[in-house]
């Protein structure tokens, strides 16, 4: 799965999933209203239905109008403005990316609630972790292949590609040191452990 930076107009995205977030208490943000209005009020008609207050991990999803370029638009409750943290910014991709597994979509856009290069890191790394399964030890479901998503593309205007570089190695380290958690005894040896490591240490600058 390839976590990209996307900074084309909000509602020309392409994508099959777009999540924007909402703080508990507070007005849906400049974007938010410009998805609402291009879906006829049918996100806020929604949120008002289900009671939406974004309060953390709330979620409501609609079917997007032919006025958006993509096909599902998810609003994700993030809980007080004041207690955003990055463990915060981190779940919000995961639970964009529940949606998209569950509707079998394969790529997903994220609008980032606040604006900055940390924030943008901190989507990157939860969108990895949040997609991350370990499958490797259970057969092909009888109804054809698991869901699986190709692309998970971050909204923002920023210069993001180091940052994402940078994401992109700290996830892959967490989903390593995850795989090696869930793999049994009988396949996670000391021996595969040993090995692991010296493939780590023959990189530039470490040593074992």
């Amino acid at each position: 799965m390839r976590v990209l930076a996307w900074n084309g107009e909000l509602t020309q995205f392409g994508g099959d999933v777009l999540a924007i977030g909402r703080f508990d208490g507070e007005a849906p943000s400049p974007a938010e209203k410009k998805l609402d209005a291009a879906l006829g009020g049918a996100l806020g008609a929604a949120a008002e239905r289900l009671r939406f207050k974004g309060k953390a991990r709330q979620r409501v999803s609609v079917t997007a109008s032919d006025k958006l370029a993509t096909s599902h638009v998810v609003l994700i409750g993030l809980g007080k403005k004041s207690e955003c943290s990055p463990a915060i910014l981190r779940d919000m991709p995961a639970l964009a990316i529940e949606v998209a597994l569950a509707e079998r979509y394969p790529t997903v856009g994220l609008v980032p609630p606040q604006t900055g290069l940390d924030v943008v890191e901190q989507m990157a790394l939860g969108a990895t972790l949040g997609a991350y399964r370990y499958y490797d030890l259970l057969s092909e479901p009888e109804d054809g292949p698991r869901a699986a998503l190709e692309a998970v593309s971050i909204l923002t205007d920023e210069d993001a590609d180091a940052t994402l570089v940078r994401a992109a190695g700290v996830a892959e380290a967490v989903c390593l040191g995850r795989t090696l958690i869930n793999e049994p005894a009988n396949i996670c040896t000391p021996e595969r452990l040993e090995g692991v490591a010296r493939e780590i240490a023959s990189a530039p600058g470490f040593e074992l």
